[in-house]
C-alpha cells in the first residue's frame, strides 16, 4: 500500500458513490423514454393484428356466400363459421380477449368489440360488422 505525504492512499480501484449514482440517474432516464414508447407499440400491434383479423374474417365470409349461397343468418351460424376449420386454419383470436372471435365479442366501448349483424331488408341480403377500434373495412 502507497502512501502519499499528505497520508491520502493511492492504488485502490472503484467507483465513487457519485459516479454510481450518475450512472443510475443515466439509466433511469433511459428507462423512463423506453417504457412509453414499448406500451405504445403493443397497444398499436393489438389493434393492428385485431383489423387484419377481421378482414380475414370479412374475405372468408364472401367465400361462405359463395359455397353457401348466403351469409350465415343466426348467431349460432355465425359461431359455427368462425369455428370452421373449413374455412379457418385455426379460430381467429381477437388479441385484447386472447378468445377466439364469436358473433358478438366484447363489450360496445371497449377495445375488441367485435359484432356481425345480417342485414334482410329488400331483396339485398347484406351483413354489416362493427368493431372497436373501428377498422377500416369497405362493407
Amino acid at each position: 500500500m502507497k502512501v502519499r505525504q499528505n497520508g491520502k492512499k493511492r492504488g485502490f480501484k472503484g467507483f465513487t458513490l457519485v459516479e454510481l449514482v450518475v450512472v443510475l440517474v443515466i439509466l433511469g432516464v433511459l428507462v423512463a423514454l423506453a417504457v412509453p414508447r414499448f406500451t405504445t407499440s403493443a397497444a398499436k400491434a393489438k389493434e393492428t393484428t385485431f383489423c387484419s383479423n377481421v378482414r380475414t374474417i370479412k374475405s372468408q365470409l364472401e367465400l361462405y356466400k359463395m359455397t353457401e349461397g348466403s351469409y350465415p343468418k343466426t348467431a349460432e351460424f355465425v359461431d359455427q363459421f368462425l369455428a370452421s376449420t373449413a374455412y379457418f386454419e385455426s379460430k381467429p383470436v381477437n388479441p385484447f380477449t386472447g378468445q377466439p372471435f364469436t358473433q358478438v365479442t366484447g363489450t360496445v366501448h371497449e377495445n375488441g368489440y367485435f359484432k356481425y349483424t345480417l342485414d334482410n331488408t329488400g331483396y339485398s341480403r347484406n351483413y354489416k360488422i362493427e368493431t372497436v377500434p373501428a377498422c377500416d373495412i369497405v362493407q
